[in-house]
Formats: structure tokens, C-alpha cells, sequence
């Protein structure tokens, strides 16, 4: 939870400062943090360098978790740990993938095992 805030609150202060921006270009194409190759996470993952990539999967799994029906957190009582090793282990043979077919193939995997409902106190 208290990622979850900081997260949030790190977002917040960045759109404070941020210039405006349009989203797509004249084509509707863009490009996003995503399209990094799964060589480059699995380069930064040796040299300890992905807290970039934890914090743009955190924003996927959120916005997953927002637009898909009868889902409250798609990983589950997991922490982050276990989705970045599984994205580590599907890019070891795929490096030539983006960060985004990664991520797909993780939540195609998450999707039976999610939380449907916030869990009891």
C-alpha cells in the first residue's frame, strides 16, 4: 500500500512540473516505456538498474487492475518480486520482445489467479 501512495504522489508531483504533451502523434502511434526490448530489462536487471521498469509495471498492473471487470489486484497477494522474475525468466528467451509482450504474457498468465475482490482486514 504505502508504494501504491508514493506511486501516486510521485505522479502527482511529476504532473505539477510536467510540460503539456499530446498523446499520439498525427497517426495515433506513440511510444511508451514499453517498447524498450526485453535485452535492455534484462541488461538493467543484471546491473541493478530497473527500478524504472517496477515502477512502469506497477503502472500497468494498476491501470490492468482498473479496466478489467471482476478484478481487484491481478497479482494477487504478490508483491512485484514475483512478476518482474517472471518477466526476467519470459524475456531470457525472448530478447528480442518488448517490455510490452512481456508484460501481456504476464497478465495472460496473472489473469486466473487474480484477486477478484478486496480481501477482509
Amino acid at each position: 500500500m504505502k508504494t501504491a501512495i508514493a506511486a501516486a504522489a510521485l505522479c502527482l508531483g511529476l504532473a505539477g512540473v510536467s510540460a503539456p504533451a499530446q498523446a499520439t502523434d498525427k497517426a495515433g502511434a506513440f511510444w511508451g516505456f514499453g517498447a524498450t526490448s526485453c535485452a535492455q530489462f534484462s541488461e538493467a536487471r543484471q546491473n541493478k538498474t530497473d527500478a524504472i521498469y517496477r515502477w512502469w509495471l506497477a503502472g500497468y498492473m494498476t491501470a490492468v487492475n482498473n479496466i478489467t471487470p471482476d478484478t481487484y489486484n491481478i497479482v494477487g497477494a504478490e508483491s512485484l518480486s514475483g512478476p518482474m522474475a517472471w518477466i526476467e525468466a519470459w524475456c531470457a528467451d525472448k530478447p528480442d520482445k518488448t517490455m510490452t509482450d512481456a508484460t501481456i504474457a504476464l497478465t495472460r498468465d496473472l489473469y486466473p489467479k487474480r484477486q477478484t475482490v478486496k480481501p477482509p482486514p
